[in-house]
């Protein structure tokens, strides 16, 4: 049998090693009991197990997500595209009623895991590409880059436990009280971003956002585990992403005309966006300092 990964990280391990010292240890808190702890290994933090794992919708589930997979079929060009995966979700469901052996539970859950690390490759090349000053891709041009990149970071936006934890909120907002013990929202949301990183990064496309990488000075980016945020998300109108990159440069992308910069911004700057990100944070913030997760 293929090795499953039971352990599944809801933030990328890959992507949280910028802030760990030349000895590979960090600092970070979490939240719920204010506690500053040391840790050696990325490894360890931030998963659940089987957290990506596909499982079986009865027929309430998969009537749910149909009428929301509708809500996002205003862009004719995803239309069939999200008949189809429909369509495969709902074999995958009878696959599972024929057979729901440990080998299929197995399959799912290391397919959900697979999709994230797919994503994970893609993107890691741009991320080396800024983290060298190095924007070029980022041309409208190039078709393929550009939505490669950005359903990379819409993956990103997406694939945590905050964002799954909001998502189950807006299943079961939207559910009358006697239909909320027959359903399971958190199964659903699970296969819910395969649908919404097509119509996210579409309309990223169609709007041709601005991409502005911001450098530090002496002062440093935190991280948390809502890596990536909607900092306009107070609005409730704009879809502004911010995404730390390293403890000196994060990302910047607001709705523009697709043009792309490199902006060295002030210690108060970066403060201010480290204020934005200990705000958007669920539980958990991290730095290769001490003094940075006091805040």
């Amino acid at each position: 049998m293929n090795q499953v990964t039971h352990k599944q990280h809801y933030v990328w391990r890959e992507y949280l090693k910028p802030w760990c010292t030349l000895k590979g240890d960090a600092y970070f808190i979490w939240w719920n009991n204010g506690k500053i702890t040391r840790n050696t290994d990325v490894y360890d933090i931030l998963r659940e197990k089987d957290f990506y794992e596909f499982k079986h919708l009865n027929e309430l589930e998969m009537n749910i997500l149909e009428n929301r997979i509708v809500t996002l079929n205003e862009y004719e060009q995803f239309k069939q595209g999200n008949e189809d995966m429909l369509n495969q979700i709902k074999l995958l469901n009878k696959a599972i009623e024929i057979n729901n052996s440990e080998k299929t539970r197995n399959a799912l859950i290391q397919l959900g895991e697979d999709f994230q690390s797919n994503v994970e490759k893609a993107g890691l090349k741009y991320l080396k590409f800024i983290k060298d000053d190095n924007l070029s891709f980022y041309n409208f041009s190039d078709d393929n880059s550009i939505t490669e990149f950005y359903e990379f970071l819409i993956m990103q936006y997406l694939r945590t436990k905050y964002m799954r934890n909001k998502i189950i909120s807006s299943i079961n907002s939207t559910l009358e009280k006697n239909f909320r013990s027959k359903i399971d929202a958190g199964k659903i949301a699970n296969y819910t971003p395969m649908f919404l990183i097509l119509a996210m990064v579409y309309s990223m496309c169609i709007n041709q956002f601005d991409l502005t990488v911001l450098k530090s000075t002496n002062c440093k980016f935190i991280v948390s585990d809502q890596p990536i945020y909607n900092i306009a998300e107070d609005d409730g109108v704009n879809f502004d992403l911010f995404y730390p990159i390293a403890p000196d440069k994060a990302i910047y992308l607001k709705k523009g005309k697709g043009s792309s910069s490199i902006k060295r911004i002030s210690d108060n700057e970066v403060n201010q966006y480290n204020f934005m990100t200990y705000k958007h944070k669920d539980v958990f913030i991290m730095s290769d300092e001490e003094s940075y997760v006091k805040l």
